[in-house]
């Protein structure tokens, strides 16, 4: 099993720092994860405030995040909270902490009522026992957290056709002698678990696989480009492994035995007109435009497909698009030279956006991060001023349009520390990020 150092960190690979870090959520984009200082006994840390940090779904380079879980007013009964953990697409949460009286942390409901109150957080009795149970999190309506009832942490999964009331051990292979202590499942081949490898060592986020290799797509499933501008591009595919899975000769892609189950990152090779825009149309056997994709040099020319869209929605053809594929969580705005007002092209980008997320994206719904770059033709003082100003510009927008308390929205400027791309003008950007999991 191999792992990279999160300034290194490549396609289907974990994060192995010299702190601890632990995967505690994921929105479709995006997996977070928290810190600690790797010199502390992270056992006896559980009820520190440690670091939230997010990173491309796939893997890649932590970004830190000044997002802050919520914590409602009801829920003042109990001490220490280690983690809260909201369900994407349910009103209800789950949180490890210490109750009133309590030496350990135990698992706990909330459910958010129809004026958007919440209910006062009930034990879960059934699964709670004399020693911690942290990190819980979401498998679809099922919970999984981590227990360490015979002097290990291990994963614990409690369907919720049971009513959560009874967990079972989830069974790690080839990790069957270690702690393990949270688990974010981004799909059926993309689960991030994480554990400890060694005694008195940190603690490592690692991938987890084990699918039936069986699935794969049946004949006649295709990816092609539509009236591509790039003369001679052409599209490839990896697998969460980062290994090549298809390479297309032509503007068509042929994408038989590939596994259903895996991650697939598709990018558009051969195109170096920043300009240029392409789009990839996948199609059922039977020729019917299933989902659209944008490609663009803002986007580094790729695009993922995660296997629920394969599995689920591909099929569904009730949504506009085809597919009932997310709606994005995040986006960029971009900006003139030197200027920090939204111009007209920015401002009908922001519009749409917000109007694709709809309800979702109510006053009380989730954290956003807006964050603020420049290209690299002023001083560092003057960069970092003109980010955090059009940081300021996306913000009160936002706050404006959707409603948005001032506590909901972090602002933070990079100056041209972060470039994006060789293009000046796309460096010219603000980063707009809604975690909707994050109340």
């Amino acid at each position: 099993m191999g792992f990279a150092m999160a300034a290194g960190v490549s396609l289907g690979q974990g994060w192995d720092l010299d702190d601890h870090v632990a995967v505690v959520g994921g929105d479709g984009e995006r997996v977070y994860l928290t810190t600690l200082d790797g010199t502390l006994n992270w056992v006896r840390s559980l009820d520190q405030t440690w670091t939230l940090h997010s990173a491309p779904l796939l893997g890649g380079p932590l970004r830190l995040e000044s997002l802050v879980p919520f914590r409602a007013p009801s829920w003042s009964a109990l001490g220490h909270l280690q983690h809260v953990a909201m369900h994407p697409d349910r009103p209800v949460a789950v949180m490890a902490a210490v109750r009133e009286g309590a030496d350990h942390l135990d698992l706990f409901l909330s459910y958010r009522r129809p004026d958007d109150t919440w209910s006062e957080p009930m034990p879960l009795d059934g699964l709670n026992t004399v020693e911690d149970e942290v990190f819980p999190g979401w498998l679809g309506a099922d919970l999984v957290f981590a227990s360490r009832v015979d002097g290990r942490f291990h994963l614990h999964r409690a369907a919720a056709a049971k009513q959560w009331l009874r967990a079972e051990r989830v069974k790690l292979e080839e990790m069957s002698n270690v702690h393990a202590v949270g688990m974010h499942e981004a799909g059926p081949n993309l689960r991030w678990v994480t554990v400890q490898l060694e005694d008195d060592g940190p603690l490592k986020v690692v991938q987890w696989t084990g699918y039936n290799t069986s699935k794969s797509l049946a004949t006649g499933w295709t990816l092609c480009l539509d009236a591509p501008q790039c003369q001679g591009a052409n599209l490839e595919i990896r697998t969460a492994t980062g290994s090549l899975a298809a390479q297309s000769k032509d503007a068509c892609l042929a994408l038989d035995a590939l596994h259903m189950e895996d991650v697939w990152k598709v990018t558009l090779a051969g195109c170096f007109d920043n300009k240029v825009m392409a789009t990839a149309v996948l199609r059922d056997p039977e020729g019917a435009e299933v989902r659209r994709y944008g490609l663009s040099a803002a986007s580094g020319w790729t695009f993922t497909i995660l296997p629920l869209d394969l599995l689920a929605g591909l099929l569904n053809r009730g949504a506009a698009d085809g597919s009932d594929w997310p709606t994005s969580t995040s986006m960029w705005v971009h900006f003139d030279h030197a200027a920090s007002d939204l111009n007209r092209e920015a401002l009908d980008a922001l519009d749409g956006w917000v109007k694709a997320l709809g309800d979702e994206a109510r006053p009380g719904m989730g954290r956003w991060q807006v964050t603020g770059h420049t290209d690299a033709s002023g001083t560092p003082a003057t960069n970092k001023a003109l980010s955090r100003a059009r940081a300021e510009v996306v913000a009160a927008w936002l706050r404006s349009r959707i409603g948005l308390a001032p506590a909901s929205v972090g602002v933070r400027g990079m100056g041209s520390r972060e470039p994006c791309c060789e293009d000046d003008g796309l460096n010219r950007r603000v980063e707009v990020l809604w975690v909707p999991s994050l109340q």
